[in-house]
């Protein structure tokens, strides 16, 4: 016994190992760049899965369980192709415009692994290492100006696509500040769809797990409002409804009126091409 104690004690003072600390080090600094899967996604409590699908899939026919749900928005999630197809979310000016006195949310840097929906297809840092293309959020981070906690949820890998350096960089971000400068202008409530089209017959991929590129993406912008009618008399409706058509029709009779000369000039001239034959009429 005494023998096997001293020969655990000579094991636990063995020597120190260079190549095995390299190891444990590089799987730690790794793990905390999301190359093995970050832990930072929390999974969404009862009332708050309740609250994302009554607020971003109310519209939405498939049911809830085809999508990823967050707090700031939804996925519609290609589990093959390690892309989303689309997002919902919601912008209002709340979200984008600083209370008096708070300073804006800190951008953060890194991205990470949603590992409870999506850990085993979710696309990692190295599907884009070399790949020449910048990680393109579909929810953008500045939709949530002062919400920390909601800017760094869009950085989760399920809401990113790859997109080109130009389009990224360039008119993709001038048209998130479009929608953002409207919304706030005008203090109205956005519905977005934004998504990628791929093609499925002749994909094109990037990294070693065949991450696809989309071919094209797009938003789709709704205007939350309400609608006029509902709060007038059904009589006011239809009298405004008279103004909206006589406006419509003023400019064109106008029109008429003060081009007459021009239209009756054209019509002598057709008339005249048709008699000389320079027109061939059809009967």
């Amino acid at each position: 016994m005494e023998g096997y104690l001293n020969q655990m004690q000579i094991n636990t003072q063995s020597k120190f190992n260079p190549f095995r600390s390299w190891l444990i080090y590089t799987l730690i600094i790794f793990s905390s760049l999301g190359w093995c899967g970050d832990q930072e996604t929390r999974a969404l409590t009862n009332i708050e899965r309740e609250i994302s699908i009554n607020s971003f899939l109310q519209y939405e026919s498939n049911p809830p369980i085809n999508y990823l749900l967050y707090r700031g928005f939804a996925i519609k999630y290609l589990c093959d192709q390690h892309v989303p197809e689309y997002a919902l979310h919601i912008i209002s000016p709340g979200n984008i415009s600083l209370p008096e006195g708070q300073s804006p949310a800190k951008r953060r840097s890194t991205f990470f692994v949603d590992d409870h929906q999506v850990r085993d297809c979710s696309a990692i840092p190295y599907d884009y290492k070399g790949s020449g293309y910048d990680r393109g959020h579909l929810v953008p981070a500045g939709d949530y100006v002062w919400n920390k906690f909601l800017k760094d949820e869009t950085f989760v890998y399920s809401n990113i696509f790859p997109q080109s350096a130009n389009l990224n960089r360039g008119i993709w971000r001038h048209l998130e500040d479009c929608v953002r400068r409207y919304s706030s202008e005008n203090g109205v409530k956005l519905i977005l769809i934004t998504g990628g089209l791929y093609d499925n017959e002749d994909p094109h991929t990037i990294g070693k797990r065949g991450l696809e590129v989309p071919t094209h993406t797009y938003k789709i912008i709704f205007c939350i409002f309400i609608v006029i009618g509902s709060g007038m008399s059904l009589g006011s409706v239809f009298t405004f409804g008279d103004v909206m058509i006589f406006a419509m029709c003023f400019p064109n009779v106008a029109g008429l009126y003060f081009l007459a000369p021009e239209i009756r000039s054209d019509l002598k001239s057709y008339m005249a091409r048709i008699k000389s034959g320079e027109i061939q009429a059809y009967k």
